[in-house]
């Protein structure tokens, strides 16, 4: 989907991803829930692609991955210093999406997805804080 985005993303595209980036970045930084800027930038890629069946599927996977991780996420998502790395991750999925660089971003996002994958199956093992 990302690959796809690339090729296909415009400028009004890139001021949306890179705005919900940079909420995600102020709600960190405010100690509020970064939950709906993280979901709003995925969302955002996908509907970069100008497709509507990836747009509606991404719209669909957000919401089964709050049901599935609901609480992890949640705490994986409180933790600043995660938060912070996520955030940079987003912008230079952003740089890459910007240059056109569909290897590139794959590569950035299939790298940002196994990390927070892990990170939420290792959450859901611990116990609750």
């Amino acid at each position: 989907m990302v690959r796809l985005a690339a090729e296909r993303v415009q400028e009004n595209d890139l001021a949306q991803i890179r705005a919900a980036a940079f909420d995600m970045r102020d709600c960190i930084r405010e100690q509020q829930a970064a939950d709906e800027a993280d979901v709003a930038f995925h969302v955002l890629i996908a509907e970069a692609t100008h497709n509507t069946v990836l747009s509606g599927l991404m719209t669909v996977l957000s919401g089964l991955m709050r049901e599935a991780y609901g609480p992890s996420r949640r705490r994986l998502l409180d933790d600043p210093a995660r938060c912070e790395t996520f955030v940079r991750e987003h912008l230079e999925l952003v740089e890459a999406l910007r240059d056109h660089d569909p290897e590139r971003a794959a590569a950035l996002m299939e790298e940002h997805l196994q990390v927070a994958t892990e990170e939420l199956r290792r959450l859901q093992r611990e116990p609750s804080a």
